[in-house]
């Protein structure tokens, strides 16, 4: 379908909409409420998420994505012109909820303020739409939608919480019980309307929802008391406060996942209850290339691939750019949401030329931080990740904060996986690694220069700095609101010689299988020395790996639950490192005890936040875990040390230590 053809038909269909006609019970019912205040979506989202359980049947135009303004219309079009799906209007959201009282799901209202106790009465009225079916209404809008003797149950909550802590107390205790093991949603914390996108899903999966600050120490253990009823591997949607935080030290300590990402992300509900018909596979055929060892490979990956967002948006419109299909492109998509939402695969699949090619995002079925994950529930992560492979026919995987030694356990557990790409600021491994793995698996890392963007200048440095034949990631998927992939290609058409091949994922395993004969480096071969250090402000690693010098310097890390700690490291005898904590103004000693186990200060200024104990993760690293409250919190990392270089030793960046054992 052209260009052209495709706004038609998308006009054809909003002028369709606009005609008021009678609700049909056998339609898919479609709700204008782009002009809804924040809590009439609410009140839409609900309504959706407990109809759309069993069958399709309410399809809510908001157009509020920030990634795409235009997602909702295309999805519609392609509803109705390829599922042949048909569809009504509801005029307005007082007859939507009309259309769903005469339904047997709704049981009845639950009335709330918005504006009590920093929003958490809403987060209870929305849990009781999840898993009680009551629709969250405010006073006003109650009065707006309610009709004489009504006769349904109305339980208001206004004012029984004092404070919000009250209220996370009352929500975790007497409704998290209730909810499905399977995810859970956070809600956010100060978020906009379009943190919101995804509660119809959440509403229809009964999954709990959840806004819980957790750099707040009295809300702290209420998130891991979430963390730990949900079934790990579980997907954790909805928005986050910050990578470093969240995902870093709260999912992924828990063997959990992020998904959706902070985005409006509509309708998931309504393509969730959509069957697909025939198997889905992005294998795509191999071109039977012939290695030439005078090449330089390269594999253009385009990023997002862990997020629902991302592929509910169309690649964030990417693709649907006229340049798509005539050059190879790798575009990464969570590759579990095919037991989720497999209606968005199928697209992908029915719309894909030769030129796409597919691999998992990071870091596997869902964004996972693999170096803060513990090893059992990694190898359940794994496991998850392979099965979800697997069903598409999927061979790469991008993975965050890789290393050599968390990938030994990976390997046994998803060995399908051929190729792996790796994030270089999260890695132990040199930029624009190279790997022949002993268990038949491929690694080939982005350089730092070549990630999230670059240039065939830039390209082209690189390359000529490794002897050929070489394999070259390169990450530049959308950046700003910019289409970098099509950017940074006719930038390399026009700039770089014949001796830069782009091929797509099964052309770039094979090549990289044909080079394992060449006697490539493999691990027996290399020395890995560090993981890096990172600074939590940015997100971002700034790595040392061939200096093993340890050097003193004063370093602040910040603790999970907000504060910034100073610490001095200092270089002992044995060239280990160790640091010096500042208690009440003095600084103390961290010292081992005998068995190794409890790290604690010398001296009597410690307190009991400053005890620690260490904890070994999948990737061989250990960190230092934080006592709060008098016990052990296994997503409180404290700090992790490490080897630094003298160019990392700066007093003006905050940072977060590690080191490999």
């Amino acid at each position: 379908m052209n260009k052209r053809n495709s706004i038609l038909i998308i006009c054809l269909i909003q002028l369709s909409i606009f005609k008021a006609v009678a609700i049909n019970p056998q339609k898919m019912h479609v709700v204008d409420c782009q002009k809804f205040s924040l809590e009439e979506k609410i009140l839409a989202y609900s309504i959706q998420g407990i109809l759309n359980r069993s069958e399709p049947a309410v399809f809510l135009l908001c157009n509020d994505s920030w990634q795409s303004k235009t997602a909702d219309n295309e999805w519609l079009s392609y509803l109705h012109q390829v599922k042949c799906m048909e569809f009504d209007t509801i005029p307005n959201l007082k007859e939507l909820v009309d259309f769903a009282l005469i339904r047997s799901e709704v049981k009845g209202f639950t009335l709330y303020n918005p504006l009590n106790i920093n929003g958490q009465e809403a987060i209870v009225a929305l849990n009781k739409a999840s898993v009680s079916d009551y629709l969250p209404v405010t006073e006003n809008l109650f009065k707006s939608i309610s009709k004489p003797n009504n006769q349904y149950v109305i339980e208001d909550i206004r004012g029984k919480w004092k404070t919000g802590s009250e209220a996370i107390n009352y929500y975790v205790t007497e409704m998290l019980p209730f909810a499905s093991r399977k995810s859970a949603f956070s809600y956010g914390y100060g978020q906009k309307s379009r943190g919101q996108g995804g509660l119809d899903y959440a509403i229809a999966k009964k999954l709990f929802i959840y806004k819980i600050d957790i750099r707040d120490q009295m809300e702290h253990p209420y998130f891991v008391k979430v963390m730990s009823f949900v079934d790990a591997p579980a997907a954790i949607l909805g928005g986050w406060y910050s990578e470093g935080q969240d995902v870093n030290f709260g999912y992924s300590s828990g063997g959990n996942y992020a998904l959706l990402s902070d985005a409006a992300c509509a309708n998931l509900s309504l393509l969730a209850a959509i069957p697909v018909k025939k198997k889905i596979s992005f294998k795509q055929p191999k071109h039977d290339l012939i290695l030439d060892t005078t090449k330089y490979y390269v594999l253009l990956q385009v990023n997002e691939g862990d997020t629902y967002k991302w592929v509910s948006t169309f690649m964030n419109s990417l693709w649907e750019n006229q340049k798509r299909g005539s050059f190879p492109i790798a575009w990464g998509i969570p590759p579990e949401i095919i037991d989720d939402i497999p209606v968005m695969l199928e697209y992908y699949q029915e719309t894909a030329t030769n030129n796409d090619s597919f691999f998992a995002g990071p870091s596997g079925a869902g964004y996972i931080w693999p170096n803060h994950t513990p090893v059992d529930k990694y190898k359940a992560f794994s496991a998850h990740t392979q099965h979800c492979m697997n069903q598409l026919g999927l061979q790469s995987v991008d993975i965050w904060g890789f290393s050599w030694k968390q990938n030994q356990n990976f390997g046994k557990l998803a060995p399908n996986a051929k190729l792996i790409s790796g994030e270089i600021y999260a890695s132990d491994l040199d930029a624009g690694t190279n790997l022949w793995l002993d268990n038949g698996q491929l690694v080939a890392v982005a350089p730092k220069e070549l990630w999230y963007e670059g240039s065939a200048k830039a390209l082209r440095m690189f390359a000529e700095s490794k002897k050929t034949p070489y394999f070259i990631p390169v990450y530049a998927g959308d950046y700003h609101n910019m289409p970098v992939p099509y950017k940074f290609m006719d930038d390399c058409q026009k700039n770089l010689d014949d001796r830069f091949v782009f091929v797509g994922v099964e052309d770039f395993i094979d090549l990289m299988e044909q080079a394992r004969k060449l006697n490539p480096i493999t691990p027996a071969d290399k020395n890995f020395v560090g993981t890096g250090i990172v600074s939590l402000s940015s997100g971002k690693y700034f790595c040392g790996f061939h200096d093993k010098t340890c050097y003193t310097g004063l370093i602040a890390c910040r603790t999970v639950i907000g504060n910034w700690e100073l610490f001095d490291l200092i270089k002992l005898k044995d060239k280990s490192v160790a640091f010096q904590l500042k208690t009440n103004g003095k600084y103390v000693r961290i010292t081992n005890e005998k068995d190794g186990q409890i790290l604690k200060a010398d001296g009597d200024a410690i307190t009991a936040e400053s005890k620690f104990r260490l904890i070994n993760n999948s990737d061989g690293t250990t960190s230092i875990q934080a006592l709060a409250n008098g016990k052990f919190l296994t997503d409180l990392n404290f700090a992790i040390p490490m080897r630094l270089e003298k160019r990392n030793n700066s007093i003006n960046q905050k940072f977060r230590l590690e080191i490999s054992k």
